[in-house]
C-alpha cells in the first residue's frame, strides 16, 4: 500500500534518503509526491550535516495546533 492511498497517512511529509543519484530514481520518487529527495553522503560527518539540515528544515516547517 502507498502512503498517499491511506487517509490517515496521506498528508505526511515524505523525504527519500538514498545513495542513488540516478535521474530515473529521482523522477520516480517525485512522481509519488515526495517532499524531498536527499542523496545520502558516504562519510559520516557529511551524513550528520545532512540530517541536521533536514531537522532544521522540518523545525521551520512544522505545523502547530
Amino acid at each position: 500500500m502507498f502512503i498517499r492511498a491511506d487517509e490517515e497517512l496521506k498528508s505526511l511529509s515524505v523525504f527519500i534518503l538514498t545513495t542513488s543519484n540516478q535521474d530515473t530514481d529521482k523522477r520516480a520518487a517525485y512522481n509519488l509526491n515526495v517532499a524531498g529527495y536527499i542523496i545520502k553522503p558516504v562519510d559520516f560527518g557529511s551524513f550528520l550535516t545532512t540530517v541536521s539540515t533536514l531537522h532544521s528544515f522540518w523545525k521551520l516547517n512544522e505545523f502547530s495546533d
